[in-house]
């Protein structure tokens, strides 16, 4: 990786050299250099430099004509999505369906966005993914963010093809959506359903773990413990079970009727009322079974991280969102301590 990246920056270097700094001569010399190399073992991405070097040199004018001509064919992957949204609300999922797989090879099709030797293209919903996937992968390549419903279109496939009876198809959808955004609980929740859905336990026991890493809201972190439920339900461990209940509802009280639901059927099925056990005794049964108790503390390692970052390089608006992903979990003292931190930092620039 590093021989071939240092070979393209040497390309890079002497190419860049050969700029003479008039925009007609150098648009000129780029199209002939990204022809020169086109048959190189870096071809594609001298290409995709060369272009993005002529992007710059080109008129402004000629740039909006460009600009709206390719948000007009991109724009018809949002268009599809929501008319599809539409379709199944009515319950025409069929329709919706071939709405979604219509706009997923708009996506596919389009060449603009494939990985090379030197980046690697992304869709993260929001700041905190972005910084989550480099914080935990530490890509090599260069991650560039592609500002499109990519992830929306994978889950709403996902989804739709669940809602067909294809959980199998299904989960291939959502595995490609996980290659543009990694740690989106979104998609990783609906992958994780098609192993419950399927009845591959084990599985949706293991992805269910995985989900605890891209929960950074506590809505989020209710959903981890309502799938570990269920899963020792399956395994009729049913006082795990209820304490995993009882436990997401600090984090998701709006899911209570569900978690009261599930309490009646777990005792159902066990013939008999089960005591559910206290936060204790749930925390043995955490360190037996191997699942965390509260929130990832790799999430909040990094979200602080971050935002004492942001806040000492005077960027008040990401650190104060990183520290809400902070403040939904901590102690009212801890929250409020982290807080004065954040505010002497600022304070001091």
């Amino acid at each position: 990786m590093n021989s071939k990246k240092n070979e393209y920056e040497a390309i890079m270097t002497k190419i860049r050299a050969g700029l003479t700094g008039d925009a007609g001569d150098d648009i000129r010399y780029l199209m002939e250099t990204t022809e020169h190399y086109k048959d190189h073992p870096l071809g594609r991405e001298i290409s995709r430099e060369c272009g993005r070097m002529i992007w710059e040199l080109t008129p402004d004018e000629q740039k909006q004509q460009f600009t709206e001509a390719f948000d007009k064919d991109l724009g018809v992957i949002g268009e599809r999505l929501d008319e599809a949204e539409r379709e199944r609300n009515k319950k025409n999922v069929t329709g919706a369906l071939a709405l979604v797989e219509d706009a997923v090879r708009i996506i596919e099709d389009c060449g603009l966005f494939k990985d090379d030797e030197v980046s690697e293209y992304k869709s993260f919903g929001e700041l905190f993914e972005d910084l989550l996937y480099n914080h935990r992968y530490d890509p090599k390549k260069e991650v560039r963010q592609i500002s499109l419903p990519i992830v929306r279109a994978y889950m709403m496939l996902g989804s739709l093809l669940i809602d067909n009876g294809r959980p199998e198809d299904a989960r291939k959808a959502l595995a490609k959506g996980l290659k543009w955004d990694p740690v989106s609980f979104m998609l990783t929740v609906e992958y994780t359903e098609t192993f419950r859905i399927t009845r591959d336990m084990d599985t949706f026991y293991k992805q269910t773990l995985e989900l605890f890493r891209c929960a950074f809201r506590r809505k989020d972190l209710g959903r981890c413990y309502r799938n570990l439920a269920f899963y020792f339900i399956e395994k009729k461990l049913y006082p795990v079970a209820a304490g995993c209940l009882k436990y997401s509802l600090n984090f998701d009280p709006s899911a209570k009727e569900y978690a009261e639901n599930e309490y009646a059927y777990l005792c159902h099925q066990a013939g008999k009322q089960i005591p559910v056990p206290t936060l204790e005794q749930l925390n043995g049964y955490a360190g037996k079974y191997g699942f965390p108790m509260g929130a990832d503390k790799e999430i909040i390692g990094v979200a602080w991280m971050y935002a004492e970052a942001f806040m000492r390089a005077g960027n008040e608006e990401p650190a104060w969102e990183l520290f809400g992903i902070i403040a939904e979990f901590a102690e009212e003292d801890e929250r409020k301590e982290l807080e004065d931190e954040l505010k002497q930092i600022k304070g001091k620039k």
